[in-house]
């Protein structure tokens, strides 16, 4: 009499496994994915978690992805190239006037920064902080260049280190401070946004050269524009804007 028949075994690995193994698979392939991505944006990465969503079974709809978004494509170099654009447009309307002379100075920064330097012999009569008519024109220029692109604007107002001493000017301090106020309400009244300025007083503590002969404490005594560039200036409606304000 045969016995009682046994029941075949299967065989190779157990269910579970061939389910977990398919799941770290598509981990696998999550991660290299990710790793290739030089950068990500999210919605692609949000394209990606929800086709993915099935499979892993862990992503529900509810789960908030948050990651950095990508840079502006504007980079440091464009702007430089729009500051000296914006740079050679000045020293072209300086260079039109031989009064000019070195009165008005245009230094190009670091990340985007255009400095504009005056000086007092341009703008104020000595130890005063009431504008020459004589830099109406000049200031009408810049603020020309300026009204036409958005961007910071600090004025800050500097002197030499003789000192002053009268009932309205106690100590270069306020000399310096008026004599920036006073280039900040006359781009004012030209049209540029007080929203957009400010006015800094350094006195005579920021000089550019040793104040021992007359010539370097004039270099001292100014007034500097410090522009914070951004993306709209140097493009060919600012070009275009700055030609037609000049042809008037």
């Amino acid at each position: 009499m045969a016995g009682p028949e046994k029941k075949k075994e299967e065989g190779g690995a157990p269910k579970w496994v061939v389910t977990f193994a398919d799941m770290m698979s598509l981990l696998l392939a999550f991660f290299v994915l990710l790793l290739s991505f030089s950068s990500i944006q999210e919605a692609k990465f949000r394209e990606l978690a929800g086709s993915m969503k099935g499979a892993f079974g862990v992503l529900e709809s509810s789960t908030a992805v948050s990651i950095n978004k990508a840079p502006p494509r504007s980079s440091i170099a464009t702007i430089q190239i729009q500051q000296q654009l914006v740079q050679r447009q000045i020293e072209e309307l300086v260079g039109q006037s031989d009064s000019l002379g070195s009165a008005v100075q245009v230094d190009g920064q670091e990340g985007g920064e255009l400095r504009i330097k005056l000086s007092e012999e341009l703008l104020f009569p000595s130890g005063s902080g009431d504008i020459r008519p004589e830099a109406s024109p000049v200031l009408k220029t810049l603020a020309s260049l300026l009204a036409t692109a958005a961007g910071e604007v600090d004025i800050e107002g500097h002197t030499d280190n003789r000192p002053i001493r009268t009932l309205r000017y106690p100590s270069n301090w306020e000399l310096s401070s008026d004599r920036a106020m006073a280039v900040l309400r006359s781009l004012e009244r030209l049209g540029i946004s007080p929203a957009r300025m400010s006015a800094t007083s350094f006195g005579e503590f920021r000089p550019v050269a040793p104040n021992d002969t007359p010539e370097n404490r004039a270099r001292n005594r100014r007034v500097e524009l410090r522009v914070l560039m951004d993306e709209k200036i140097g493009t060919p409606e600012f070009l275009n804007s700055v030609t037609t304000s000049n042809s008037s």
